[in-house]
């Protein structure tokens, strides 16, 4: 049996699909399921200041005015309905029962998503430190998250990098993180929503609403630019498309008040994959946005969320992806003539054949980090 630790609680499209995606790409190998783990009253320092970044974090973000705060709601259900897809074991709550566990396991898992980011890394979950050395402990497709970590915490990401038994990630920048912090090589692999086949989130993306009606530009922005907004706009006057959206989705954005022409609250997974599928064109600033555009062969503008020197910048993973699958051509500025993006062929027969190789070169790595190749499709 596989355990899998990865963030399926966060209300994030992309957070749950990816969860999906391992249990999937796992249960190829071994029986796998997600580790349900709650976390007990934690009074070491680093516990505490984890907790302390975390609730900051938080508190950072802009409340919704109370009029949205009922659509964001039913936003947050319809996410979490997907939970019910998941194949979960025992929960475990505190460090003990986690412990507890153990022989359940013959391997753990972390991956993928933003496992590795500097809140994450003192809490110890994700990094596997709180899981015995007897036991294969290995990532897949982790991410840091940030383009740098603090000067503080290397010394915590040297100790448990060091302990793992086989590394891999999702960026470039992330394999730089690795031989940096403790002088190993990560292998350089495919998020794991990359690894199931087109076909599988065709089927589940069938099983959504129609929630957006005749021709549309989809935009799902997690960031707050104005000028994204904009950019979509013209796309969609220019090209004769209505514009869906899904405002206002981590926090209250000023630049989503009328923005779109249909917007989107009550919508989990599936229905998000649905829109992606019968959109014209997607406008959007979130990775995995991007993934599904290239899996269904969209029209895809992606716009970067952050500038270029912000420490916290998530960048590096979008340029990753496009320049692995050579579809760089999506990434636009905001003043960009959208006319490589409207005419002619979208761009992937080539990203096809490179999607291919990257997923044989995951599943060779995989194959090691397991102990054996896989025994059915993902």
């Amino acid at each position: 049996m596989i355990g899998i630790v990865t963030p399926w609680k966060v209300m994030n499209y992309g957070t749950k699909l990816q969860a999906y995606a391992m249990q999937e790409l796992m249960s190829a190998y071994e029986p796998a399921e997600l580790m349900g783990f709650v976390p007990g009253t934690d009074k070491r320092p680093n516990a505490v200041l984890g907790k302390m970044l975390l609730r900051a974090s938080r508190e950072k973000r802009r409340p919704l005015p109370p009029a949205l705060k009922e659509e964001q709601l039913k936003r947050q259900r319809a996410i979490a309905a997907f939970d019910q897809r998941y194949r979960f074991g025992p929960e475990a709550r505190g460090n003990r029962a986690l412990r507890a566990l153990m022989p359940r396991y013959g391997a753990v898992v972390c991956g993928s998503d933003q496992l590795w980011a500097p809140k994450n890394v003192l809490a110890d979950y994700f990094t596997l430190t709180l899981f015995p050395d007897s036991l294969n402990r290995f990532s897949y497709a982790a991410s840091f998250g940030v383009s740098r970590v603090p000067a503080l915490l290397k010394s915590r990401y040297r100790k448990f990098l060091n302990r793992l038994s086989h590394i891999s990630v999702r960026e470039e920048q992330g394999k730089a993180l690795v031989r940096e912090l403790s002088g190993r090589e990560a292998a350089l692999v495919a998020d794991p929503t990359l690894m199931l086949p087109a076909e599988k989130w065709r089927m589940l993306a069938g099983q959504g609403r129609e929630l957006s009606q005749g021709r549309y530009v989809l935009c799902y922005f997690l960031g707050g630019n104005r000028e994204h907004r904009a950019f979509a706009r013209g796309l969609a006057e220019k090209t004769g498309c209505r514009v869906a959206a899904f405002p206002h989705f981590r926090e209250f954005q000023e630049a989503d008040e009328g923005f779109a022409d249909t917007e989107i609250y009550k919508a989990g997974p599936e229905d998000f994959l649905r829109l992606i599928l019968e959109a014209e064109y997607v406008c959007t600033d979130s990775f995995h946005a991007a993934v599904f555009s290239i899996l269904f062969h969209k029209r895809l503008a992606v716009l970067e969320r952050f500038s270029g020197d912000e420490a916290g910048s998530t960048n590096g993973r979008i340029h990753t992806l496009l320049a692995a699958l050579g579809v760089e051509q999506s990434l636009f500025a905001p003043g960009d003539d959208t006319c490589r993006l409207t005419d002619g062929p979208a761009p992937y027969e080539e990203a096809e054949k490179r999607l291919a190789a990257l997923r044989d070169r995951s599943f060779a790595y995989l194959d090691g980090a397991v102990g054996h190749p896989r025994m059915k499709k993902a």
